[in-house]
């Protein structure tokens, strides 16, 4: 079943207050996928979670997360953006829409204070055919600047949050 519209899907924030059914959803959700390596561990990445993604029938169908990374060469911490969505529904926007609603998120938060110490977003692009297409140098609409690429080719981005200063 291929999504025909984003307004079908439900964006539930759950940044630091996840509710168990939610957290072991997202952990079926990555389980049934195949999503977290062998190396990690769902219980862990699961307190990581930004957005849960739900269809018209309240399954997770797509998740976000963030953990923080530091970036030895820009000299700061970032949130290390990741996100997944069901092939099923993917479609125009819900990969922005998703991060857009995240950075908001995590942004709110580092100016109320409750999250300082991370001044943006990295994301490391997995996806190949984001790589090929979105291939700006500025991702319009949510201002990942393109840096380099790590070993494996995929594209580094980052995006500073508004007002912040080095």
């Amino acid at each position: 079943m291929n999504m025909r519209s984003i307004s079908e899907l439900q964006f539930e924030a759950v940044w630091k207050s996840a509710s168990e059914e939610t957290r072991e959803e997202v952990i079926r959700y990555w389980v049934n996928n195949r999503l977290i390596p062998q190396t990690d561990s769902p219980e862990r990445r699961v307190q990581e979670v930004i957005y849960v993604l739900r269809n018209s029938s309240h399954e997770v169908v797509g998740v976000s997360t963030a953990s923080k990374l530091y970036l030895n060469f820009i000299g700061h911490h970032f949130y290390s953006f990741r996100c997944h969505i069901h092939p099923d529904f993917r479609g125009p926007a819900v990969d922005t829409q998703l991060l857009i609603k995240s950075k908001e998120l995590l942004e709110s938060k580092h100016k109320e204070g409750k999250e300082p110490l991370c001044v943006g977003l990295v994301v490391i692009v997995q996806n190949e055919e984001i790589n090929k297409k979105w291939n700006y140098a500025v991702w319009p609409g949510v201002d990942l600047t393109f840096i380099g690429s790590d070993e494996k080719g995929n594209h580094i981005r980052i995006c500073y949050f508004e007002g912040i200063k080095i």
